[in-house]
C-alpha cells in the first residue's frame, strides 16, 4: 500500500478515536441508513447497482459527513480531506463553512489559493458562511473571513468573485468597502460579480449601482434582472423612477419585480401605470401588480379606481386551473376596495358558499374583516365554530382584525393546539393589555407550538421574571424537539439584557442550558453567554447514533440523483434529487418517503407567486419528523421556479417540511438548502391550494 493510499485510513483511525467511535445512541439527528458491518466494497457496490466509490475518498467524504453532521472541527481530517481531489477539495471547503467552526478560516483560506476554480469557489461560499456568524464560532468566524472574501474579489474566475461579494454581503460588509475592491477587477467584470449580491447591501449606493447597470445597453438579460431585484426586493423612493421605466419590460419577472417594488415606494400614479397589468399573460405579473395595488390603498397613496374594481371582480371568478394563484391573489387584493359593494357581496357570496373550495372561503372570510365590511361580523362567528380547525384559526386571524375579543377568549382555549396558538399570536400582535398575562399562562399548555408562541411573546417584551422562563426551560424537557428550549433560551438572554438586577440568575441558567442534551440548545446557549459577556463553554459535538460505516452506506446512496415522485390530488409530480450535494437531506427525505410518511399530509401553505409548501404532519406550519438536520448549504440557487427547497425555523432546525418556488427567490440563497429541483409536473404544482393532499410519495427505480 503506497503512503498517498495510507495517510487517509491513518486520518479515518485518528478521528474516529478522537470522536469516541461515534458509537453513541442517544440524540440521532435524523434517520440513519442501515449499515453493512464491513461497509459495502467496490463489488457490493457495483452488484447492487450502486457506483463504485471505494477507498481512500469513501473514507473521507464519510468522515467530512460525519463532522457535518456532529458539527465537529478534526484537523486532522479536514486536513486530509483538503489534500485529496479537486471534487474532495470542494467538499471539504463546504464541510468547513457548514461547520461553522471560526478555526477553519485558515483552511479555507488555502484552498480559495486552490488551482481549481470549483475549489475556490466552494471555499468562497464556505467563507461565506463563516463571516454571517451563524457557525458554532458564532460572531467570532466574522473578522476572521472578511479579509480573505476581500481579496477573492478579484479572482481571476468570475464566480469565484461572486461568492466573494456574497459572503461580504451576509457579513454586513458596506458597499463601497466591497466596491473599493471590485474596481480593481478587469472593468468588465464589475457588475457581473457585484450585481447577483447588490440587493443584500444597504444604503443608498445600491440604488446607482443598479441604475447605472441597467444603463449599459449590452448588458446580458440575467444580470439586468438581478440589477431590477435590487431595486425591487428592499425598495427605496429614489429608485422609483428606475422601476417605472420598466413596467412594460419584455421579461415578465422583471414586470413582477416592478409591480412588488412600486407597490412598496410608488406614488399616487402608479395604480394607474400598473392598471395594464391586470391583464398581463403572465401569472406572476398578475399577482404582484395585485399585492401593489393592495399596499397603494392602504398607504392611502392613492384611491381605488373603477378599472381595478371591474377587473377585481372578473378575477373572483377566474376558474382556469392554471390561474388558481391569480385568483387567490385577486381574494386578498379584494379587502383593499370593500368600500365598492359588488366586491363585498362577491366575497360574501365566497365566504358563505359551503360547497366553495375551503382555501377560498377562508380568504374571502379573512378579506372582508381586513376590509372592515359589516357583514364579516356574523361569517368570523360561524366559522369559530367550523368543525374544520383551519377555518377556526382564520376565524381568529378575522376576530383580532374586527376586535371580536370575547371570540378570541373563546378560541384561545380551543381542542386544537394551532387554533389555541393562532389566536394568541393575534392578541400578541396586538399587544392586548393582558397579553403578557395570557402568555404566562400559555406556559402551562401540553403543546410544544403554543409554549413556543408564548416564549416568543417574552424574547419580544421580556416582562417576565427569569423564575418562571427558567421553569419553562425544564417543563419543555420532556418535548421531542428542542423549539420550546431553544425559544426559552432566548427569552432568558432578553430578560437578562433588560433587567441587571436578574442578570446573575439568567446566567445560571443559560450555563445549565448550556449543557442541554440537545446541540442545538447548547449551541444557542453558548452565545447567550457570549452576548452577556462570560466566557461561552465548549459546545461539544452533537449527539448522533450514526457509525462510520452508516456514513459510508450514506456516501453509497446518495452519490448519484434520485426522483422522487410525488402523487397529489392534482396530479404527478416528479423531483429530481441530485443527492450528492446534500446528502443527509437527501436521505432523509427519500426515507421519509420510502416508509409513507407524506402520504395524506396536507399542502399547509400556499403564498402566490412564491412558495407551495408541505411535509408537516401536523398541518399547521410547526410539526416535523421527530429529528432536526444540519443545513447542507452550498452552490445552488433558488434561480428559477420548481426548485424544491427544505424549510426550517432557524440555523440546523430542518426537518420534513420542504417547498418549491413558484418564481425565481434570490433572497432564499444561502438560506436554505436545495435539495433538487421539479423536472415534470411544474404545471400540477402551480394549481395546488392549501389543503390539497399528497396522496402518495415514493422514490422511483431507475
Amino acid at each position: 500500500m503506497s503512503t498517498r493510499r495510507l495517510r487517509p485510513l491513518l486520518v479515518l483511525l485518528a478521528t474516529t478515536a478522537l470522536l469516541g467511535g461515534c458509537t453513541g445512541t442517544t440524540g440521532s439527528s435524523g434517520p440513519a441508513a442501515t449499515p453493512r458491518s464491513a461497509g459495502p466494497s467496490g463489488a457490493s457496490a457495483a452488484s447492487a447497482g450502486l457506483p463504485a466509490i471505494d477507498g481512500p475518498e469513501l473514507e473521507q467524504r464519510a468522515l467530512l459527513l460525519l463532522l457535518v453532521d456532529r458539527q465537529v472541527y478534526e484537523p486532522v481530517a479536514l486536513g486530509g480531506a483538503a489534500n485529496g481531489t479537486p471534487s474532495l477539495r470542494a467538499e471539504t471547503a463546504l464541510a468547513l463553512g457548514r461547520i461553522g467552526d471560526p478555526r477553519g478560516v485558515a483552511l479555507l483560506e488555502t484552498l480559495l489559493g486552490d488551482a481549481e476554480p470549483s475549489v475556490r469557489r466552494a471555499a468562497a461560499f464556505g467563507l461565506g458562511l463563516l463571516a454571517r456568524g451563524e457557525g458554532a464560532g458564532g460572531r467570532l468566524g466574522v473578522g476572521a473571513a472578511i479579509a480573505p472574501l476581500l481579496g477573492a474579489v478579484v479572482d481571476e474566475d468570475r464566480s469565484v468573485g461572486l461568492r466573494a461579494v456574497e459572503g461580504l454581503a451576509l457579513a454586513g460588509v458596506p458597499l463601497d468597502r466591497v466596491i473599493t475592491r471590485l474596481v480593481e477587477a478587469p472593468a468588465a467584470e464589475l457588475l457581473p460579480r457585484l450585481l447577483p449580491s447588490l440587493y443584500r447591501f444597504d444604503g443608498p449606493g445600491v440604488v446607482g449601482w443598479a441604475e447605472q447597470a441597467l444603463a449599459e445597453p449590452a448588458l446580458p438579460a440575467a444580470l439586468r434582472a438581478q440589477a431590477v431585484y435590487a431595486l425591487a426586493r428592499t425598495p427605496r423612493p429614489e429608485g422609483a423612477p428606475a422601476l417605472r421605466r420598466l413596467v412594460d419590460d419584455a421579461d415578465p419577472w422583471i414586470r413582477a419585480l416592478v409591480a412588488r417594488g412600486l407597490g412598496r415606494v410608488g406614488g399616487r400614479s402608479d395604480l394607474e401605470l400598473l392598471t395594464p397589468m391586470l391583464d398581463d399573460p403572465d401569472a406572476g405579473a398578475v399577482i404582484q401588480a395585485l399585492d401593489a395595488g393592495t399596499r397603494l390603498v392602504e398607504r392611502g397613496v392613492a384611491a381605488p379606481p373603477d378599472p381595478w374594481r371591474d377587473r377585481l371582480v372578473a378575477l373572483l371568478d377566474e376558474r382556469a386551473e392554471e390561474r388558481v394563484q391569480v385568483r387567490a391573489a385577486a381574494v386578498d387584493a379584494a379587502a383593499a376596495w370593500l368600500l365598492d359593494d359588488a366586491l363585498g357581496q362577491r366575497l360574501v357570496a365566497l365566504a358563505d358558499d359551503v360547497t366553495a373550495e375551503p382555501w377560498l372561503r377562508r380568504r374571502a372570510l379573512l378579506a372582508l374583516a381586513e376590509g372592515e365590511d359589516p357583514r364579516a361580523e356574523a361569517l368570523v362567528r360561524r366559522a369559530a365554530n367550523d368543525p374544520r380547525p383551519d377555518v377556526r384559526t382564520t376565524a381568529a386571524r378575522a376576530a383580532g382584525l374586527l376586535g371580536l375579543r370575547p371570540l378570541l377568549d373563546t378560541l384561545r382555549q380551543d381542542a386544537d393546539a394551532g387554533v389555541r396558538r393562532g389566536a394568541l399570536a393575534v392578541l400578541f400582535e396586538a399587544d392586548a393589555p393582558d397579553a403578557a398575562g395570557l402568555a404566562a399562562l400559555a406556559l402551562g399548555d401540553p403543546d410544544q407550538s403554543v409554549r413556543v408562541a408564548a416564549l416568543e411573546r417574552f424574547v419580544q417584551q421580556p416582562t417576565l421574571d427569569v423564575d418562571l422562563l427558567a421553569e419553562a426551560y425544564r417543563a419543555a424537557d420532556a418535548d421531542l424537539e428542542p423549539d420550546a428550549r431553544l425559544s426559552a433560551v432566548d427569552a432568558l438572554r432578553e430578560r437578562a439584557e433588560a433587567t441587571p438586577t436578574e442578570r446573575g440568575a439568567a446566567v445560571a441558567v443559560l450555563e445549565t442550558a448550556a449543557e442541554d442534551r440537545d446541540w442545538l440548545v447548547r449551541r444557542r446557549a453558548a452565545r447567550a453567554l457570549d452576548a452577556l459577556d462570560r466566557e461561552p463553554p465548549e459546545l461539544g459535538a452533537a449527539a448522533g447514533g450514526r457509525t462510520v460505516a452508516a456514513y459510508r452506506e450514506i456516501v453509497h446512496r446518495t452519490w448519484r440523483p434520485q426522483r422522487l415522485e410525488l402523487t397529489t390530488e392534482r396530479g404527478s409530480v416528479v423531483l429530481e434529487l441530485p443527492c450528492r450535494p446534500t446528502p443527509l437531506t437527501c436521505l432523509s427525505l427519500l426515507q421519509l418517503a420510502d416508509a409513507g410518511f407524506y402520504d395524506g399530509l396536507e399542502i399547509h401553505r400556499v403564498v402566490p407567486g412564491f412558495v407551495v409548501q408541505g411535509g408537516d404532519p401536523r398541518g399547521d406550519g410547526a410539526g416535523g419528523p421527530g429529528y432536526t438536520l444540519r443545513d447542507e448549504l452550498g452552490l445552488s440557487r433558488y434561480d428559477a421556479a420548481g426548485i424544491v427547497g427544505i424549510a426550517h425555523s432557524g440555523p440546523d432546525t430542518a426537518g420534513s417540511q420542504f417547498f418549491v418556488t413558484l418564481a425565481p427567490q434570490p433572497h432564499l440563497d444561502a438560506a436554505y438548502p436545495i435539495v433538487g429541483r421539479v423536472v415534470q409536473g411544474l404545471d400540477r404544482i402551480e394549481t395546488l391550494r392549501e389543503g390539497d393532499r399528497i396522496l402518495r410519495a415514493r422514490r422511483l427505480a431507475d
